[in-house]
């Protein structure tokens, strides 16, 4: 950032060129990031919600992509072979994720989150009524009380969550 400044302020002599006044110069690129970066924080807040933050993070890499075959298409850009083999590789990696995804869901059926459901750890509930927390006047002792795992499946391997 500070190389880029200080050669266009060797390129540029013009002063009033670097003057950013309170027109289409400004509104143009504040609306287009206010908006841009809006729609994108949505929609990878959905897909994080939906698919979880595997499938946000492998996604990311397709910008590039899009990035590359909209400037070829719009700009008239010139695409160079390593372009296209990365767009490959990130291809192959993006699919080797989902399917792998889906390969973790298929696998263990006590762990598959179904649509409208959602994953969860055991519940956890203090035992209160034992004797040992209580005192005869009904005080409640200062130790901590036991805990009682409810709803646990009996099939379920906890180390490989």
């Amino acid at each position: 950032m500070v190389q880029g400044a200080a050669v266009a302020l060797v390129m540029e002599h013009d002063f009033k060129a670097w003057a950013i006044g309170f027109d289409s110069r400004l509104l143009a690129p504040v609306y287009s990031g206010i908006v841009g970066s809006a729609m994108a924080y949505y929609l990878q807040g959905v897909v994080m919600k939906e698919k979880g933050p595997i499938f946000v993070t492998a996604f990311n890499p397709l910008c590039m992509i899009v990035v590359a075959a909209l400037g070829s298409l719009i700009l008239a850009e010139q695409l160079h072979l390593g372009s296209v083999i990365g767009s490959i590789v990130i291809i192959l990696g993006l699919y080797s994720v989902i399917w792998g995804k889906s390969q973790d869901r298929t696998g263990s059926p006590t762990l598959t989150k179904e649509k409208g459901s959602s994953l969860e750890l055991p519940i956890v509930a203090n035992d209160t009524m034992d004797h040992k927390n209580t005192h005869s006047d009904g005080a409640i002792n200062s130790e901590t009380p036991t805990p009682i795992y409810t709803d646990v499946p009996k099939n379920i391997n906890l180390c490989h969550v």
